[in-house]
């Protein structure tokens, strides 16, 4: 997670997936990706082409005024994707107070979205099973290096 003063503007700047995925554009969000308005809060969205194989991602960072905000918005995400679960390959989610998480996986497509502190992040891979899978590890550990302070 990024630490609680990293703002969406330093991020924009330093946001990148060197040798991974090349970092095609960013934008600012006013809704999640699901189209929640970010009450108490404000996004920015990357969309990037993982290198091989060619893939679109989507890196969605949302950061709130505090964390009872960004978890109303986390539960607000899990309960909207859970109602889908029937369709899902694979449906994961733990919520705990100040820190949580979801994930599922359709064919042909795998999602992630995690929160702690004032930050949600969702990811979004166009590829599934374990292909999608090594290409979000390779996206969480690019959203670590960059989210360094």
């Amino acid at each position: 997670m990024p630490p609680a003063d990293m703002t969406l503007e330093r991020l924009r700047y330093t946001f990148d997936c060197p040798g991974r995925a090349d970092i095609m554009n960013s934008m600012e969000l006013f809704t999640t990706p699901e189209g929640f308005l970010l009450e108490g809060g404000e996004g920015l969205q990357f969309l990037a082409q993982y290198r091989y194989p060619r893939v679109l991602v989507a890196v969605a960072f949302m950061k709130f005024d505090n964390e009872t905000a960004a978890r109303a918005t986390a539960e607000k995400i899990v309960n909207y994707t859970s109602s889908f679960s029937a369709n899902y390959t694979r449906w994961e989610s733990e919520m705990k107070g100040d820190r949580g998480y979801a994930k599922f996986e359709y064919p042909g497509l795998t999602w992630e979205m995690w929160y702690s502190g004032d930050w949600v992040i969702e990811v979004t891979v166009g590829e599934s099973g374990g292909v999608g899978q090594r290409i979000l590890s390779d996206i969480k550990e690019c959203i670590a290096e960059s989210c360094r302070p």
